[in-house]
């Protein structure tokens, strides 16, 4: 998520006001990671669960659709990726999916969590399922 959040601070650069709410957020899931990472993934799974075949399937609905809401911390960054999706370019889109889909599975492994890996699983091949 580190890494994630400093990639997107760098296209955010020419944008103070995108710059500053990412540096917001950047601090609050530090704090959150530090004081208690089992609660803030179990916090980040709970808030994206619902939206997990739509970031396996790669589906830009997820990124742009207004009916979608993020719960509390995820909520800044949520509303930051709708506004920037339309400016962004291909290979940005593709990193960012890229990067759900990974934080996805790496989530539903550090806790175990069965319904997640069920949708993982439907979008990878039989032979390489995800398996705890």
């Amino acid at each position: 998520m580190t890494k994630f959040l400093e990639k997107i601070e760098e296209w955010a650069i020419s944008n103070n006001e995108q710059a500053k709410a990412l540096e917001k957020f950047k601090i609050n899931y530090d704090m959150g990671m530090k004081v208690n990472p089992r609660d803030s993934i179990c916090f980040f799974i709970t808030t994206i669960e619902p939206y997990a075949d739509h970031i396996m399937r790669g589906d830009d609905e997820y990124f742009l659709g207004n009916h979608i809401e993020v719960d509390d911390e995820y909520h800044d960054l949520s509303q930051q990726l709708k506004q920037w999706w339309p400016e962004l370019k291909d290979y940005q889109h593709v990193y960012i999916k890229n990067t759900f889909k990974l934080l996805l599975m790496l989530s539903a492994i550090a806790i175990r969590h069965e319904g997640l890996r069920t949708v993982i699983n439907q979008y990878r091949t039989p032979d390489n399922q995800l398996i705890y």
